[in-house]
């Protein structure tokens, strides 16, 4: 397996992996996997984290977002989880779907966009994350009277390109449980993006299920018009996943640095400053995902870019 990414470009999208240490099953317990929830709302509230989806397990956890920006004392653009969260308020969902449309098959990185592309970008996820893991890890050991580390050494990041292989990576991180045979469908297990969006009433306080996922900012990135479409939309993608028989584990999503066009890789090992002859030799690391079903792209609405697009 290459060595975990934590090389965090502002602007993009990452997909976040995370196993417990040795892979034991630290966060089999229910009260782990809230207080992970606990904390990444800490985290989205501090650092303007802006979660897209995200799935915890008994030994690992995923975490699909970005970085916005937190505004002190902004009126009407915060997503629905500002409500509430006191000064600090996250960059809502048109300044980051302006930025997608605008970059849609390329890394994202619209200068005027602050909201997106701001200097801080670059190390709010890796700040977030730090708070969320430290925080479950001081909590869990302290309550078993344990020592030691409680997460692996290095979580990986992969830069998600927006449009099609953004869904792909969203319906993959939904159908974890279900590669795990935890589960036969997404809706069984309740501690992931899928089954907050489905969650009739969602609780707020400590010790209860939280919504931590910027729907705003999700119905942008996959052109849903509002929570019904948003749900529809995520169950079909699902669906397709379970008839076509796609539960099995996709390296890709987990290992590389980045998936997307072969426009988009170029751009993110640019970014990332990798001269022209270690190109070769870093190719395994860069993913270039196929071309996803008509159904996924047709839902996508246009937002997406096919890989032999030109």
């Amino acid at each position: 397996m290459p060595r975990a990414n934590r090389h965090f470009i502002p602007g993009l999208i990452w997909h976040i992996t995370h196993r417990c240490h040795k892979k034991e099953f630290l966060l089999k317990f229910r009260r782990d996997k809230l207080a992970w929830m606990h904390w990444a709302l800490q985290a989205k509230t501090r650092y303007g984290l802006v979660i897209l989806n995200f799935m915890i397990t008994s030994n690992h956890i995923h975490l699909l977002g970005t970085a916005g920006r937190r505004e002190a004392k902004s009126v009407g653009v915060g997503t629905s989880v500002c409500a509430g969260m006191g000064e600090g308020r996250i960059a809502g969902p048109a300044a980051i779907g302006s930025t997608v449309r605008d970059n849609v098959g390329g890394a994202i990185t619209r200068a005027n966009n602050s909201a997106i592309a701001s200097p801080a970008g670059e190390t709010a996820i890796a700040r977030a994350l730090q708070l969320m893991q430290g925080r479950v890890a001081q909590e869990y050991n302290h309550r078993k009277g344990r020592h030691g580390a409680f997460w692996e050494d290095r979580y990986h990041a992969t830069a998600i390109e927006t449009g099609a292989q953004f869904v792909r990576c969203l319906t993959y991180i939904d159908m974890n449980m279900v590669r795990a045979g935890v589960v036969a469908h997404p809706r069984e297990w309740p501690y992931c993006g899928y089954g907050e969006l489905i969650r009739p009433h969602p609780d707020t306080s400590r010790g209860k299920l939280l919504d931590l996922v910027d729907t705003g900012a999700l119905m942008t990135l996959v052109g849903a018009r509002d929570l019904g479409e948003l749900a529809a939309m995520r169950a079909n993608w699902i669906d397709q996943a379970l008839r076509k028989g796609r539960i099995e584990r996709e390296a890709i999503w987990t290992e590389s640095v980045a998936v997307g066009s072969p426009a988009f890789l170029q751009k993110i090992q640019a970014r990332l400053g990798l001269k022209p002859v270690k190109l070769a030799a870093a190719a395994s690391q860069f993913a270039v995902a196929e071309t996803v079903d008509e159904m996924i792209v047709d839902h996508a609405r246009g937002l997406h870019v096919r890989v032999n697009d030109r």
